[in-house]
């Protein structure tokens, strides 16, 4: 009598790659979509390379290795590359089960765009954390709008584009002569490709940077407040390196 036993389907065949908020928790995904193989390890090359060769994800080796340095007991590392743990996987397990919530934002309609962007930043309280790798004055203006004055707001970003030269930065003291309370750093890494913005309770990923979102097709995806908290402390240790704004 033949004994059939049961294939439990993986994780990462439940969960969409492109829905997930980070490089880390994609790097976790292809660990278990593809890990098992020969030694059962990865490289973060081999990994990258699985992103954007099978997926069109743009990132890089750098980006996938310093993301899977804060990913603690969810892998194991040794010379023939990284290995999913039970923690990894419990990760994705918690990615499977969240709720989204996705605005879609059409093209050539920044005002529309400004104003739902407004609307989700209004709910936010507290410490706000901006991911933003690419920024400028508009960038401080969608932030703010919808924003309460008692709200700490935290950007971090990779580059400025401060034209005309200065304008950046007295944009931001002008805030904070207003009674708004926020920080702008810079990430030295390089390594930032996300863009969201979160507190305790929120999470929102977004397709394109803030300060033009209308002027292509693009989504602004809520996410769950574990995802948010998994992304925060990521944040943290990023912005401990980054350097401030003056």
């Amino acid at each position: 009598m033949l004994s059939i036993s049961k294939v439990m389907p993986r994780i990462s065949e439940q969960v969409d790659v492109h829905s997930l908020s980070s490089v880390r928790l994609k790097a976790l995904w292809v660990l278990d979509k593809i890990g098992d193989h020969g030694s059962g390890r990865l490289t973060a090359v081999g990994i990258a390379k699985y992103l954007v060769d099978s997926h069109g994800i743009n990132t890089s080796y750098q980006a996938v290795e310093y993301a899977l340095k804060t990913a603690r007991h969810a892998v194991h590392k040794n010379r023939e590359g990284y290995r999913l743990m039970e923690a990894g996987k419990n990760q994705l397990k918690a990615t499977k089960n969240d709720r989204a919530e996705a605005t879609f934002i059409e093209p050539n309609k920044p005002f529309t765009a400004k104003r739902s962007l407004a609307a989700m930043i209004s709910e936010l309280s507290g410490n706000v954390y901006v991911c933003d790798p690419y920024v400028d004055c508009h960038t401080l203006d969608v932030v703010i709008a919808g924003l309460k004055k008692a709200v700490v707001v935290k950007l971090l970003t990779q580059k400025i584009a401060d034209k005309p030269s200065g304008s950046f930065a007295r944009a931001l003291q002008d805030l904070k002569k207003e009674g708004y309370t926020i920080e702008v750093r810079t990430n030295a890494a390089g390594d930032l490709h996300d863009r969201y913005f979160t507190d305790k309770k929120h999470f929102w990923f977004s397709g394109n940077s803030l300060n033009h979102l209308g002027e292509k097709e693009s989504m602004l995806i809520s996410l769950s407040e574990d995802i948010s908290m998994i992304t925060r402390k990521n944040f943290e240790e990023r912005w401990s390196l980054a350097i401030p704004v003056q």
